[in-house]
């Protein structure tokens, strides 16, 4: 029906050739719109919104581009006509800029792994030969040294496994699994390595899911350790399943901090991390849930969070559960 000047330039449009012809008649030589209508259509069946829709796009003159759609229906009180409002950004140079800047963590986060593990080599001979002595004292920092040295490890695994979903994606193995199973199994090794926190488990899911256990595993670890470091003063964290509407939910409950309404925002991008009432800093590099978000979207699930501040906060996912 109508444009503006933006979406003229962005398409390389001319608007006095469009005059008195509907955007959706345009050709393959031109805009197809009929591509963009048809997809509208399916993705609007489910709602009347839908928000930051990426897309490849072949624009004449200007070649492959990344487009990101925010659309909109509603009904047009004149005659009720169904209408649909659509924003389009081309996000191209955007998405280029972080790829550089992924393969540019990657070759640093390699160049660290090899200092790093040589250190740790180092420090095992050295702790070997400490203990020959007896020198209990020397051994004590060598062990804190050791600790240090298993964490910096974790943050280069963190970067180098996050640069690598973006660059390529993750190497999923699909199959079919109980999800009741895996939330117990998942429980108990967390609660082996915890003695802060008591985790308990609450309801009980008879349905199968398909997709790759490894991975949704991973996400319910990332919650779990997430609830258990952001509740220092808290001594239990609850674990939730249910079904409903064919799918099956998983919550994880902690009783910690809680999150601001702006912040609920912000928590599933990609290292944002939360400060405490004091402005004390969490350990992590804000990647965890950033990673189970990717996870959670592949197998065309949800994710999302519900947070009082100061009280306590809600992660919650949902997954289909696999049809027989």
């Amino acid at each position: 029906m109508t444009a503006n000047r933006a979406f003229y330039q962005t398409f390389n449009l001319i608007p006095e050739k469009l005059e008195n012809r509907p955007f959706y008649e345009l050709g393959e030589g031109e805009l197809n719109i009929p591509k963009f209508r048809n997809l509208l259509k399916k993705v609007l069946k489910r709602g009347v919104s839908f928000n930051n829709f990426e897309i490849e796009y072949h624009i004449p003159k200007k070649g492959k581009r990344i487009l990101l759609i925010n659309a909109r229906k509603f009904y047009r009180q004149i005659n009720s006509t169904q209408t649909i409002l659509l924003a389009i950004e081309d996000i191209t140079k955007a998405k280029n800029y972080d790829k550089q800047k992924d393969e540019f963590s990657s070759i640093i986060m390699h160049e660290l792994k090899t200092p790093v593990s040589t250190i740790s080599g180092y420090l095992q001979l050295l702790q070997g030969h400490l203990s020959k002595r007896g020198d209990k004292k020397l051994l004590n920092y060598t062990d804190n040294m050791s600790v240090q040295i298993v964490r910096l490890t974790s943050l280069i695994n963190g970067l180098l496994n996050s640069s690598k979903i973006r660059a390529v994606g993750f190497d999923y193995q699909e199959g079919i699994f109980d999800i009741n199973e895996l939330t117990t199994e998942t429980i108990e090794d967390i609660q082996k390595t915890c003695e802060t926190h008591r985790i308990t488990q609450e309801g009980k899911v008879v349905g199968y899911v398909k997709g790759d256990r490894e991975r949704i595993a991973q996400v319910l670890i990332n919650l779990l350790i997430n609830a258990i470091r952001y509740s220092p003063n808290a001594n239990k964290v609850v674990v939730r399943t249910s079904v409903k509407n064919n799918k099956v939910i998983i919550g994880v409950e902690d009783f910690g901090i809680g999150i601001s309404r702006i912040n609920q925002k912000k928590v599933f991008e990609r290292f944002f991390r939360l400060n405490g009432s004091n402005k004390e800093t969490f350990y992590g590099l804000g990647l965890g849930l950033d990673i189970s978000s990717q996870i959670v979207h592949y197998h065309k699930g949800r994710i999302w969070v519900e947070s009082t501040q100061g009280k306590g906060s809600s992660f919650n996912f949902l997954l289909p559960i696999h049809q027989t």
